[in-house]
């Protein structure tokens, strides 16, 4: 049964959002200290999952974009200072 059929609302913690790296980052571009970013390099790790581990089942939707690659890719569309 899925989190939909039992009234639940299933979220990913993008923690990423409330940092204030970013609030710091849109600040200094209002105010022109620096240019619109243009692009955007990112490194996203988490330790090792053990053997076994649902990350590494493709049939299942294991993977590295899907488990840790949303939250660089999510990094990149936060919106432009206004």
């Amino acid at each position: 049964m899925s989190a939909g059929e039992r009234g639940l609302a299933l979220l990913e913690n993008f923690m990423l959002l409330c940092h204030s790296q970013h609030a710091a980052v849109r600040d200094l571009v209002a105010d022109g200290v620096i240019g619109i970013p243009r692009s955007l390099t990112a490194e996203f790790a988490i330790p090792a999952p053990t053997a076994g581990d649902i990350r590494y089942q493709p049939d299942v939707g294991g993977g590295a974009l899907l488990d840790v690659g949303v939250h660089p890719e999510r990094a990149v569309r936060l919106p432009a200072p206004a």
